[in-house]
């Protein structure tokens, strides 16, 4: 095994980047998105009008409020939460 010494996961100091969740969630009863910042500092992350910040090295839940698409605001490059999407007794769970 060789280690691989460069995180791939890297956080930019000054650019954003957007990123839409290819799916409609509107017709789902409840939605959560679990992120996850393996970064060494703080990250700022944003999901249509709702902000919130995240440590480093942890992970979060948060519940979304339902709406029919996701725009994920980050200054990491590759942040794409895993959804967990319920509808009446079944739940679904996938990328972002």
């Amino acid at each position: 095994l060789i280690p691989y010494k460069k995180n791939i996961i890297q956080v930019s100091h000054l650019k954003k980047y957007d990123y839409f969740v290819q799916s409609n969630f509107y017709t789902y009863d409840k939605v959560e998105a679990f992120f996850f910042n393996p970064g060494k500092t703080n990250l700022k992350i944003k999901i249509n009008d709702f902000s919130f910040t995240m440590n480093a090295k942890s992970s979060k839940i948060i519940n979304l409020p339902k709406a029919e698409i996701y725009k994920i605001t980050s200054k990491c490059l590759l942040m794409r939460p895993i959804f967990f999407v319920y509808k009446e007794n079944t739940f679904d769970v996938f990328h972002g």
